[in-house]
């Protein structure tokens, strides 16, 4: 739960890109965001969690304005998300504040994103969504216009809004979401299965109290939540450790060499980088930096070192101008083909890859471009590609600046 800008990280943790970073294996029991701020859109912001999203906002929010947030509710809806959007007319920002000002009040100099669309482009970089400009706190991209804030209503509206927050927490089943019986709602009064019972407060609070309860008892009653931080996973290549190609071994003729912070090869006939360990169901996440024409890849569970290709291996393709595009960037050669055709070329990307079992995906730059069932290949080392083009022609430049493996 989160309010204003806390509203913004309450809302965005739903991401399963935040998840699987932060601790994959804890469990959110609801994402409840008041009046947070949507004009920015993220990489993979529509593949979230199966906890509900619960936004609260007022129409007449002037600082934090609603309708990006209508859009963005949309694209989570037709997505297939449970996310619900719930407005109060005529109520402003913090209308909720049970010791903010009844009415409204001008809050001159306020600075606020309301007037600019932002976006994330790979590896985590906000811009400007029209200019293209890299997110600076000057000149059009914050508003200093004043702005109505702290605005809780009349009594009248303010206990309406009370009412039919609760009436729509009730409808949405945000209490009851884990370990039936934790907590109930009745007419008049939260009332916790606890020694006593909560009497009605404002709604951060009896929200605050209620989800506390809720939050502590699952953590109890779950038996996969585990520290902060115990993700499991182990970096391969590291672009500012040139000692983390020590992990692996060089097959070929690339000239494989740590520079500006990656590991790089741009000449040689082709060769790989091999993982001196097999794995066999497994992650990978890896960041990397490929030129318009160039061939590129990571394969996995190879059956044989010694002849690395689509026949001994899964082929998880960096290849924009591969002649068959079907199998082009963010396919899995032979086995996945990826439609509509991403482009990897000139700039950072992030590349994800699951193998489990049969069940292989892979993702670049937060969106599933490959997913297959298939059983050839179970087990082996992974490697890193530079190759050259059809007919000999030369291949552009490879950079990883970070691969990491983690263990399924």
């Amino acid at each position: 739960m989160g309010f204003s800008l806390g509203g913004v990280s309450a809302l965005y943790s739903s991401m399963k890109r935040f998840q699987q970073m932060w601790n994959p294996r804890v469990a959110f029991v609801a994402h409840i965001p008041f009046y947070a701020g949507c004009s920015a859109s993220y990489i993979g912001d529509t593949d979230v969690g199966t906890a509900p999203i619960r936004q609260f906002h007022g129409a007449a929010d002037d600082y934090t304005p609603v309708a990006p947030c209508r859009t963005y509710f949309e694209r989570l809806r037709a997505a297939g998300r449970d996310a619900v959007l719930t407005e109060y007319p005529d109520a402003h920002h913090s209308f909720d504040n049970p010791l903010g000002n009844k009415l409204p009040t001008i809050s001159k100099g306020s600075q606020s994103f309301r007037g600019c669309k932002l976006k994330e482009e790979p590896l985590g970089t906000m811009v400007h969504a029209e200019s293209g400009r890299a997110l600076l706190l000057e000149g059009s991209v914050h508003s200093n216009r004043p702005a109505h804030r702290l605005q809780r209503g009349s009594g009248e509206r303010s206990a309406d809004c009370r009412q039919r927050f609760r009436e729509n927490t009730l409808q949405a089943g945000t209490v009851k979401i884990f370990c039936e019986g934790l907590a109930t709602v009745s007419e008049e009064k939260f009332s916790i299965n606890t020694k006593g019972a909560i009497a009605m407060k404002s709604m951060r609070a009896i929200t605050l109290e209620l989800l506390l309860v809720i939050g502590l008892t699952v953590m109890g009653c779950s038996s996969e939540m585990s520290s902060r931080g115990d993700t499991g996973w182990i970096t391969l290549l590291d672009g500012s450790n040139p000692k983390t190609l020590d992990n692996w071994n060089r097959i070929g003729d690339a000239n494989w060499r740590a520079e500006d912070g990656a590991i790089v090869a741009d000449k040689g006939k082709g060769g790989h980088l091999l993982s001196k360990n097999s794995y066999k169901d497994f992650q990978i996440r890896a960041e990397f930096w490929a030129d318009h024409t160039t061939n590129s890849g990571i394969f996995f569970r190879i059956s044989d070192p010694k002849e690395i290709g689509s026949k001994t291996a899964y082929e998880a393709n960096i290849y924009d101008q591969r002649p068959e595009q079907e199998y082009s960037t963010g396919a899995i050669v032979n086995v996945a083909k990826v439609s509509p055709i991403p482009k990897a070329g000139g700039k950072w990307n992030t590349l994800e890859i699951t193998a489990k079992g049969s069940n292989l995906t892979v993702m670049l730059n937060g969106s599933k471009t490959a997913d297959a069932q298939h059983g050839q290949f179970t087990e082996g080392p992974i490697s890193l590609q530079f190759g050259n083009r059809e007919k000999g022609s030369p291949g552009g430049a490879i950079k990883w600046r970070r691969v990491q493996i983690r263990p399924l």
